[in-house]
């Protein structure tokens, strides 16, 4: 039971640590959407009254960015005083003209962003549960001009909850919003609400724990729930009691057929030999009885060679194939618990590390360090997905070719080239002419790949299949990670931008002399480039174009 939990409950922490990275890159996404300036300028247009060039200079520019961001379905843009939306991608065109703000979320969001907790909204979303993120357009003069709601599909967030890696046939994993709907259900016309023991707990006592029920199918499962406070979500991992079981069931069928046999034997012999087989019978059923008890070190003394001895040399054999048996069963849900609390401590990593460079150092250590492989590699494709950079290591021949600035072709011969290239992964046993086997698993963002972890060990049984399951698993966490890092730095850059022309604006504004506006360009624009000279040149005034007449524009 406890290894049942361990399993079920290392998962659910994976998939928590992914919806939240999930949900904090869609709303870091959209709020340096609504710090653009020119979101900012149109929304302060179409509040001050009718301005048809705002309004279809906003819509264009959030079609762009949904094309852009295919998580989110539709852009909506509202008056953050009255709710009405003023301008709207175009998926939701219709709703421009009418009110948002009876949504919970308004309020809050006037004054941050925050991922708007999924539920119930028929004029959000009347077929399913409603996704959003939400963020403030702020003037830095007049104050908070607009809300900007990004209704999400729910496509990505199911790709990362249903997945249920290692539980078998009958393993599921699926949460259910604050107001009891689940996720990915069609709630047009409304469905009942599933209803159990873990999803109870989780969603009215909000407690994470582990129990035994019947889910909401009536199947008797067991089943980790946990309660997500960021997203408001109830997320439950269950499995099939059977099946979670079954190891632990053919060992007590063996032991009552040891039993079985043991008192089947006692009553046939003793009708024809009861003198002589008295004490062997008893020999045999108290060999069974501590069997039955747990202790599988039981075993049966043999000094006769005719069928009684057999039947002890039968029953000794069994003791030992069932104590075999058990302790096998118990290496392999080590070594699996192990592996889950690796990937879950590699998820925490990764969440909680933000800067790209010491985040794939830390990450190719720790995938060393707990999974014991001889060398571990990462690479990334370029701009131009055309070739795939080494871009960290973790081993001496990694490391070298790292110096080297190893990079190889997308598509290429090469395994990491060939993974790269479609997207799946490939292993390479040990064979004669190379000791090590090779594992290259792609670093996945939905149907794109962005990288290949590649990993080299001596060990034959490196990449067993539930080994494979969890590392393509955590370089689909890695690929995220990677992702969220890269739109941190573009959004640190952007900050530093605007910080630079708040600044440059600010000191041309203090001068009034021309060669004074001048320097001070010239001298900010160097530093944040961090250019060795910068100059600015003027032709002589005789040297001037000759100003032409302005023309009327239609």
């Amino acid at each position: 039971t406890a290894e049942v939990n361990a399993r079920l409950d290392a998962l659910g922490q994976i998939k928590q640590a992914q919806i939240e990275q999930w949900t904090m890159a869609r709303v870091s996404e959209l709020t340096a959407l609504a710090d653009g300036p020119d979101v900012i300028a149109a929304a302060g247009a179409l509040r001050a009254g009718p301005a048809p060039a705002a309004a279809e200079t906003l819509s264009a520019r959030l079609d762009g960015f949904a094309a852009g961001h295919p998580d989110f379905q539709t852009l909506l843009v509202a008056d953050a005083d009255s709710g009405v939306v003023l301008a709207a991608s175009a998926a939701g065109a219709a709703q421009v003209g009418t009110p948002l703000g009876g949504e919970d979320f308004f309020a809050p969001a006037r004054f941050g962003a925050l991922f708007a907790p999924p539920r119930y909204a028929p004029n959000l979303n009347a077929e399913a549960l409603s996704l959003a993120a939400v963020a403030p357009v702020i003037d830095p003069q007049a104050g908070t001009q607009a809300i900007l709601v990004g209704l999400l599909a729910d496509t990505r967030l199911l790709q990362i909850v249903s997945p249920a890696p290692g539980l078998g046939a009958t393993g599921a994993v699926y949460a259910v919003s604050r107001d009891g709907y689940r996720l990915g259900d069609l709630l047009a016309p409304l469905p009942p609400k599933p209803d159990s023991l873990g999803l109870r707990r989780a969603l009215a006592e909000q407690q994470n724990g582990f129990a035994m029920y019947a889910n909401p199918e009536g199947r008797r499962v067991v089943g980790s729930y946990r309660w997500l406070a960021g997203p408001q979500l109830a997320l439950l991992v269950e499995q099939d009691q059977d099946e979670a079981y079954q190891l632990l069931t053919r060992a007590g069928w063996l032991i009552a057929l040891a039993t079985a046999l043991a008192a089947a034997a006692t009553v046939a012999a003793g009708l024809f030999f009861a003198r002589r087989l008295v004490a062997p019978i008893q020999a045999l059923t108290a060999g069974a009885a501590r069997i039955a008890a747990g202790d599988l070190a039981a075993q049966v003394a043999v000094d006769r060679a005719d069928e009684v001895g057999l039947l002890a040399e039968a029953f000794n054999q069994m003791s030992r194939d069932l104590r075999a048996s058990v302790a096998s069963l118990q290496q392999t849900a080590e070594a699996r618990a192990r592996q889950l609390a690796a990937a879950s401590d590699l998820s925490r990593t990764a969440a909680a590390r933000l800067s790209l460079d010491p985040l794939l150092t830390r990450l190719t250590d720790l995938i060393a360090e707990h999974f014991g492989y001889d060398e571990v590699a990462l690479y990334l494709l370029d701009e131009a997905g055309a070739l795939a950079v080494l871009r960290e290591a973790h081993g001496e021949t990694g490391e070298q070719l790292k110096a080297q600035g190893y990079e190889v072709p997308v598509g290429s011969d090469t395994a990491v080239g060939q993974v790269t290239a479609s997207g799946e992964p490939r292993l390479l046993a040990p064979s004669a002419d190379e000791a090590a086997g090779l594992a290259v698993f792609p670093l996945r963002l939905g149907e794109r790949v962005i990288g290949a972890l590649e990993l080299q060990s001596r060990r034959a049984e490196a990449f067993q299949a539930d080994a494979v399951e969890v590392l393509q698993t955590l370089a689909d966490q890695i690929a995220v990670a990677v992702e969220n890092s890269r739109l941190f730095a573009r959004q640190q850059r952007l900050l530093q931008l605007e910080a630079l022309v708040i600044s440059l604006t600010n000191r041309i504004h203090q001068s009034y002399k021309p060669e004074a506006i001048l320097e001070s360009a010239a001298t900010e624009l160097g530093r944040a480039l961090g250019a060795s000279r910068a100059v600015v040149r003027l032709y002589p005034p005789t040297e001037w174009p000759e100003p032409r007449p302005p023309t009327r524009q239609p």
